[in-house]
């Protein structure tokens, strides 16, 4: 699935952090050895729901360098990944819909033009062509709206955004076997990462929470909502329920992003762009940045 991977490393602290998206957490064993080369008091591990426990099982089952955290007899649905194909098919349903919309209409072909033409980018970013501004926005919630079970629009003013309901969930459903497997594996993943560092630096687990969860409490106050996107909602706070108790039973410390990023987004905070870009703004990586320092700051020393 899409996503990214950021590795940070404060020197002056002597802490190190990554944050999960395209590499799996199975990979975050290798950057532990690599972490613990540069002597650090704490290691920060970044879990991001919305797509890791899927990478956990993917790489599994594909990469033969991880065959030990398989089941000794996994049944022949985990041994077929059908989860990467309907991801793609959810992704590219969206993607294709923005990079096409208006080339068909004579009233779409001033948005097709700024979106598709240099001039038109040029003119659109300094806010000089006539029309709305956040032309993004208007299109990706033009696809949630005609594809009303695979998305979802916020539509507040001041925190507008679009949900990928359906892409989100193919991650998330534990009710998948391979979803339930990534989150059996990931737990072997955080145990081992733990061994690696016992003695030697502290662990702390950063729950990373969607964009689908950061307002699912503002969704339901305002009333909106499909089953999909409820779905998302339902799934992630199980998965999450699981892991911060399996934190507290194996002495994991964690901290968790999720209370001050909702609570920002309450004060009407924009912590995300206003299209179906899942990452957060430089607001919404400051407000995570936050829960860390303070979190750090109540470690040893």
């Amino acid at each position: 699935m899409h996503g990214h991977n950021n590795l940070r490393v404060c020197r002056a602290c002597r802490f190190i952090t990554w944050a999960s998206g395209v590499t799996a957490p199975n990979q975050y064993l290798i950057l532990t050895d690599q972490a613990l080369q540069l002597s650090p008091r704490t290691i920060v591990v970044g879990l991001y729901l919305g797509n890791d426990l899927y990478d956990a099982y993917r790489l599994t089952y594909r990469n033969d360098a991880f065959a030990d955290m398989r089941l000794a007899s996994p049944p022949d649905e985990l041994r077929q990944d059908t989860i990467l194909k309907r991801s793609d098919a959810f992704w590219n349903e969206e993607k294709n819909f923005h990079n096409n919309y208006g080339r068909d209409s004579v009233r779409g072909l001033n948005i097709w033009l700024r979106e598709h033409s240099a001039i038109g980018r040029l003119l659109n970013r300094a806010r000089l062509w006539p029309g709305a501004s956040d032309i993004d926005f208007e299109i990706d919630r033009d696809w949630a709206r005609a594809y009303s079970d695979h998305g979802l629009v916020c539509e507040d003013e001041n925190i507008r955004t679009v949900f990928t309901a359906a892409y989100r969930l193919t991650g998330l459903d534990l009710d998948d076997p391979r979803v339930a497997e990534g989150l059996r594996i990931t737990k072997i993943v955080l145990m081992r990462i733990r061994q690696k560092v016992d003695g030697r630096a502290n662990l702390v687990v950063l729950m990373i929470p969607t964009k689908e969860l950061v307002y699912a409490d503002l969704m339901s106050n305002q009333g909106v909502a499909n089953a999909t996107y409820a779905r998302d909602v339902e799934m992630e706070r199980k998965s999450r329920d699981d892991l911060m108790s399996w934190f507290h039973d194996n002495g994991i410390e964690s901290i968790d992003a999720l209370p001050q990023m909702q609570s920002a987004i309450a004060r009407r905070q924009q912590l995300y762009p206003s299209t179906t870009e899942s990452h957060p703004n430089t607001s919404g990586y400051g407000v995570i940045a936050g829960v860390v320092n303070d979190a750090f700051r109540a470690l040893p020393r």
